[in-house]
């Protein structure tokens, strides 16, 4: 245990989640969630959305969800070993749900940090109030229903939008956008949705300052703030499903940690999703359904139908969180090097070069992420990157994709390749393709969207 652990541990012994406090103008929504670091440290940031003709008590369930995954971002820079929640009165099982989430949502945090998170009173939840933290079964809505789709301006939500487009064309939906960047605005635009629900939040500056003192920091579970976001904001608007994009390669680990498993994308993957909908069945009762649309496809099958069904996205789509403040490929991190070797099978050379600015296979740093992901060497990066088979396989169909352009293949790939290869570990070009036609049925889509997903697939053949 690193001493900056134990050291802040002593120094602030709880964290009090007091609520939050509502501001309104107009149809806008101002909550500011109060989050106290004792001693002395007031945490307040807020959220911003719109919620026209919805009352202050119909939003207290989804806020003060909201505010309780807030905490997580708060309690991670000390660590306390109390978490208290003022107001409200947790079950037994909504207690040992959070503290599952605090668990696995941060297995990458601990890792970084070196924290063992098995230790017995890593964290303690106390809830002090009487009021259920839950909502009545809301009655029936009169009217059509509508899909409420998640979109960041990256390949998976903009396959997304596109593909349920072809499901069910007069299906109403709305596109629901967090902190738009111009990425995430440029694809619901191109999808032909102009006018999307923007939600802004904002994190409090005094954590950043706290983290630049040398307070503990590191990774959180930010899609399910994104989950209970959207079945909040799903209800005001009358929707009846939230749709997230999350494949069927983000409930792989990225390594193991005493005993845990260690996943960047832990609340992208089926684990979370499936116990976030059984949450919302018991304490959110009538609550929209949340799924992925894409949940039965590897990330390389996703790539490959992007490049087939939504062209007008390539010039546009960002998926580098590292450049991402500045529209950009940084063309060095291993989000790059993945997108880049999934997308390449299924795109010219030039067309590639064009999107992400350059030969990006020629840098060093995006051979050396692509040695992690294919398992060369270390562990599989700690980013939103998919399965280490299907990073060689995508290795596999792009050096054959060179093949058949008559272009030399840089270097680095040939490299990776014929180690792979001496440690039999590289598959057959058979083997790659037949990944292309991979289908897990643990997935909760409905059974009419699978049945065109697998049909989708079934057209590439």
């Amino acid at each position: 245990m690193t001493p900056t652990f134990t050291t802040l541990r002593q120094k602030h012994p709880a964290l009090r989640y007091r609520g939050y406090s509502l501001a309104r103008q107009g149809d806008e929504v101002t909550a500011t969630f109060l989050i106290d670091l004792e001693p002395g440290i007031d945490f307040r940031p807020t959220l911003t959305f719109s919620a026209p003709g919805y009352d202050d008590a119909a939003l207290e369930p989804f806020l003060a969800h909201l505010g309780l995954v807030e905490v997580i971002s708060y309690w991670k820079a000390a660590c306390p070993k109390r978490v208290v929640i003022e107001g409200y009165k947790l079950s037994e099982e909504q207690i040992a749900w959070w503290r599952d989430l605090f668990l696995h949502g941060l297995g990458e945090f601990y890792f970084v940090n070196d924290i063992d998170p098995t230790i017995p009173d890593l964290i303690s939840m106390e809830s002090e109030g009487t009021k259920l933290l839950s909502s009545p079964i809301r009655p029936t809505r009169n009217g059509p229903l509508k899909e409420l789709v998640l979109a960041a301006g990256g390949k998976d939500s903009s396959l997304a939008l596109e593909m349920l487009a072809s499901f069910n064309p007069n299906q109403q939906r709305e596109v629901l956008i967090l902190n738009p960047t111009r990425s995430a605005r440029a694809s619901a635009q191109i999808a032909g949705y102009a006018d999307p629900l923007i939600v802004r939040r904002t994190i409090d500056p005094k954590l950043i300052a706290l983290n630049a003192q040398g307070y503990l920091n590191g990774h959180t579970p930010f899609s399910a703030y994104l989950a209970f976001l959207g079945v909040m904001v799903a209800d005001i608007h009358g929707c009846s499903s939230v749709i997230v994009s999350n494949e069927r390669s983000a409930s792989e680990e990225n390594t193991i940690f005493h005993g845990l498993p260690v996943n960047h994308q832990y609340s992208k993957g089926i684990r979370f999703e499936r116990r976030f909908r059984e949450y919302v069945a018991q304490y959110l009762p009538g609550c929209s359904s949340y799924y992925s649309v894409i949940r039965p496809l590897y990330d390389l099958q996703v790539s490959a139908l992007f490049a087939r069904l939504a062209p007008q996205h390539l010039s546009s789509f960002r998926s580098c969180n590292v450049g991402q403040k500045d529209d950009r490929w940084c063309g060095a991190c291993p989000k790059c090097a993945f997108v880049c070797i999934t997308l390449a099978p299924f795109l010219s050379r030039e067309r590639r070069v064009e999107i992400f600015g350059g030969e990006i296979f020629d840098a060093p740093a995006i051979v050396g992420a692509l040695e992690e992901l294919t398992g060369v060497r270390d562990h599989k990066p700690l980013e939103c990157v998919g399965t280490l088979g299907e990073s060689r396989d995508a290795l596999v169909l792009t050096l054959a994709r060179f093949e058949q352009e008559g272009h030399i293949p840089p270097t680095g790939l040939t490299s990776i390749a014929a180690t792979l290869a001496e440690r039999g570990e590289l598959p057959s070009l058979e083997v790659a393709r037949a990944t292309l036609q991979a289908w897990s049925d643990e997935h909760e889509l409905p059974p009419s969207y699978a049945q065109k997903l697998r049909a989708l697939l079934s057209e590439a053949a």
